[in-house]
């Protein structure tokens, strides 16, 4: 079994277009966190330094709004360049906001609605230090923190890396061998159908650590989104992610027996798996049938391991999840492809 892991894994480098299709797909879906980061600051505002330090840590701290703390001059400079959607500045009892002149009117609005809360935020601290009785608000189901655009995309697209390189590796590894006529020989050999099969998703899970690797570099050193998790509960997350695929691209190099087919419907099936499990955006904005489908696919589950192990939360359930998932995922391939590689007797 480890001599058929080496000579494939000896092959696989020796064909850079295979080493490059781990690589290459899971860094074009790292396109759209890098594109966040310079499109997706549509609520960073800037907060002008020179005001009273009482409203300058309002704003700062406040859970409604991104701040960057520059002078008034810059932040006018900002605004006129579309860097910032706008700027909170402060004259006397007046806390004034400037937005952009252009953009998204929906941002704007938005904006003022922030500002709002922002100014009830400072009423409600005045009110508490002269004893007077207030109304406060109260907020249930939000989250204090939410993670940026960036982050949360980040989170995803590091999931997906393993969730597209186990499948398309294992797929591609696996029906190279009948594209190459090379399967008869490792079925006439003393070792097992099950154990040649087991080493093909070995051997596609081992090719697959390189991407996974590629994606964490980028987002952590490229991107600056580093997880707030254990990393070591995070690689054990992306590593069932791995298997857990694997084992389905296992039963698809055995079904289709050509390279180009099997990694071409891996694309499409990690690019699906990812979008409706949440990698893209939350499962609970999505329509009630894609809600319902996502909650019945295994790479949901990778995927919000990954949410909480990069941008805080409860891992432990899913990543439970995700891993007794990737298991039974492999068993059950292996005697599926076992039976399909017996039913046709090696031949496609």
């Amino acid at each position: 079994m480890w001599s058929i892991v080496e000579a494939d894994l000896r092959l696989w480098l020796r064909m850079p277009q295979a080493v490059l299709v781990s690589v290459l797909v899971p860094l074009v879906v790292l396109i759209l966190p890098a594109l966040a980061g310079t499109v997706g600051t549509g609520y960073t505002v800037a907060v002008v330094d020179d005001q009273p330090a009482e409203i300058r840590a309002a704003l700062m701290t406040s859970p409604y709004l991104r701040t960057v703390v520059m002078s008034r001059a810059d932040a006018a400079v900002a605004i006129a360049r579309g860097e910032v959607a706008g700027a909170f500045d402060s004259v006397g009892s007046e806390l004034i906001l400037s937005v952009a002149p252009y953009g998204n009117d929906d941002v704007r609005r938005n904006l003022v609605m922030r500002q709002q809360a922002v100014l009830a935020e400072l009423n409600v601290a005045r009110l508490i230090e002269r004893d007077v009785p207030h109304v406060v608000l109260k907020e249930r189901g939000l989250l204090q923190s939410m993670p940026t655009d960036q982050a949360y995309l980040a989170a995803g697209a590091l999931v997906f890396a393993g969730l597209f390189s186990g499948l398309a590796n294992t797929a591609y590894v696996t029906a190279r061998e009948w594209e190459q006529r090379t399967i008869r020989g490792s079925l006439t050999s003393p070792v097992p159908v099950c154990a040649v099969l087991g080493s093909k998703l070995l051997t596609g899970t081992l090719q697959s650590l390189l991407g996974v690797a590629v994606a964490y570099g980028f987002v952590t050193l490229a991107l600056d989104v580093l997880p707030v998790g254990n990393p070591w509960l995070l690689a054990a997350a992306l590593l069932a992610t791995v298997a857990g695929s694997g084992s389905l691209g296992l039963v698809v190099g055995v079904r289709f027996g050509k390279t180009v087919p099997a990694v071409l419907f891996s694309v499409v099936v990690s690019l699906a798996a990812w979008f409706v499990g949440g990698g893209f955006a939350p499962i609970t904005l999505e329509p009630p049938e894609l809600q319902t489908l996502a909650r019945v696919l295994p790479p949901t589950y990778a995927l919000a391991a990954g949410q909480h192990l990069v941008n805080g939360g409860s891992a432990v359930p899913v990543l439970a999840a995700t891993t007794g998932i990737a298991a039974l995922s492999v068993i059950v391939a292996l005697a599926v492809s076992t039976t399909m590689v017996r039913r046709v007797g090696g031949a496609s």
